[in-house]
């Protein structure tokens, strides 16, 4: 990607960048992601691992993949951080085991208010489909 600074700012390679509404084709899983799950969560026994950025359902499933057999009843959370996940929260939802709303990057997605709305619709969907009390 390629950017254009109009200030003073230094922008360094490993800047998290947000781009609201962007449909991005890259991978939700790093290699760096991977080792992590397999090399350090598995390794001690986590009993949650989170699919952050979970955009698809796909993201999810990925996460699974990694942990393979090793991950057995190891519980795989999607953490909704874009419009996409929040586009895609019913298949997301259909396929976690748990969710979390990180109503902080969504708030760069789109206008605070707007984002305590999407919250509210994702809690609300979450207990009906999870049968849990928030």
């Amino acid at each position: 990607m390629k950017v254009l600074v109009k200030n003073d700012c230094v922008l360094q390679s490993d800047e998290k960048m947000h781009l609201p509404g962007a449909i991005l084709d890259v991978p939700s899983v790093s290699d760096a992601d991977s080792l992590l799950i397999t090399d350090f969560a598995l390794k001690r026994g986590m009993d949650i691992v989170t699919a952050s950025f979970a955009r698809k359902a796909e993201d999810v499933e990925e996460v699974r993949r990694i942990m393979d057999d090793k991950g057995k009843g190891v519980q795989v959370w999607a953490k909704i951080q874009s419009m996409e996940g929040i586009r895609a929260f019913d298949e997301i939802l259909a396929a976690a085991d748990g969710v979390m709303i990180d109503r902080q990057s969504l708030s760069m997605e789109m206008f605070p208010d707007k984002a305590l709305i999407a919250q509210k619709w994702m809690v609300m969907k979450a207990v009906d489909v999870m049968n849990v009390e928030v």
